[in-house]
């Protein structure tokens, strides 16, 4: 971590913008962090695109930004909302039956499935 704050903030510069930068390298982090979650949890819902995917990230002439992986987030966040759209419009369309299920039988379904699911993780 010591390295990376050291390349990030760079020598030759004085200690206030190196406090500035490492402020940004700590907000990058913790947006990082989230990203990483999100690609994980793709992974682990079977997202085509995310299965075994290695993503480079894209760096612009300064070096990390921190609106990058603001923007990163926000897609994937999007993305895990959409898959997760569409799997449960496939189950419908793939399971009829579940249409004539209630709330309270979808509920239960759910309840089992996902204890299923724990079971097998």
């Amino acid at each position: 971590l010591i390295r990376a704050v050291s390349i990030f903030a760079g020598d030759g510069i004085d200690a206030c913008c190196k406090s500035q930068k490492i402020e940004v390298f700590i907000q990058i982090y913790a947006v990082a962090k989230r990203v990483h979650t999100y690609r994980l949890e793709l992974e682990h819902q079977g997202h085509l695109d995310y299965q075994g995917d290695i993503k480079e990230l894209c760096l612009n002439e300064s070096g990390l930004d921190l609106e990058y992986f603001v923007m990163e987030e926000r897609r994937l966040k999007s993305t895990l909302a959409e898959w997760a759209q569409q799997r449960i419009q496939q189950a419908y369309e793939r399971s009829l039956r579940l249409l004539h299920l209630d709330q309270r039988q979808l509920s239960m379904l759910m309840l089992v499935l996902s204890k299923i699911q724990k079971e097998h993780s």
